[in-house]
């Protein structure tokens, strides 16, 4: 048998509740100070309630936004325990689909349960279109061409390197027969 004599509000506004418990089983009540009356007995008990914290859970990393196949990084912390609404909270090859909002309950020691939620954008590759004047006859000139970003960055035979989006290379022999690679960034900084 239970019984509650009193409930108390600080100047905290922390809530106390006073009360008795009695039985014949000799059980105590954790934490109460057991009095003993006629070989009965009665624990006195005085219970703070302590509301669950606002606003505890955290997003501790997001490294959005991120290109079409680098790694998503998401992680929450302020709890021992994690829920996620969206699938994996580390995308190693992540697309545009994975984009949206991603929310996590935390949930403490206390299990008391928190939700915060974090925006993930995943930005898709470059479109990039390259064409050349290939072949030409030693003599001629090359004209590399390449569209879709905003920086160009050009390798290929003899050592050629540009920065140029379509450079040209003058009077080209022999040497320059081969394969030439293109590096395009856009605005979102992906490659």
């Amino acid at each position: 048998d239970d019984f509650s004599y009193g409930l108390v509000l600080d100047s905290k506004n922390d809530v106390f509740i006073t009360g008795l418990t009695k039985g014949s089983t000799n059980l105590s009540t954790p934490g109460a100070v057991q009095v003993t009356f006629g070989g009965g007995s009665e624990d006195g008990f005085i219970a703070k309630f302590a509301p669950c914290p606002k606003n505890f859970a955290l997003i501790s990393s997001n490294n959005s936004p991120v290109c079409t196949g680098k790694s998503l990084d998401i992680s929450a912390s302020g709890g021992i325990s994690y829920t996620w609404s969206n699938q994996n909270l580390t995308l190693t090859n992540p697309s545009v689909l994975n984009s949206g909002r991603y929310t996590v309950t935390v949930t403490d020691m206390n299990s008391c349960t928190d939700t915060i939620s974090t925006l993930v954008t995943v930005h898709s590759l470059p479109v990039v279109t390259t064409s050349s004047n290939s072949p030409v006859c030693a003599g001629n000139q090359l004209n590399l061409n390449a569209t879709g970003g905003i920086s160009y960055f050009w390798s290929g035979a003899n050592g050629f390197v540009n920065n140029n989006q379509n450079p040209v290379l003058q009077s080209v022999t022999s040497l320059n027969s081969g394969t030439y690679t293109v590096t395009v960034r856009d605005t979102n900084n992906c490659t």
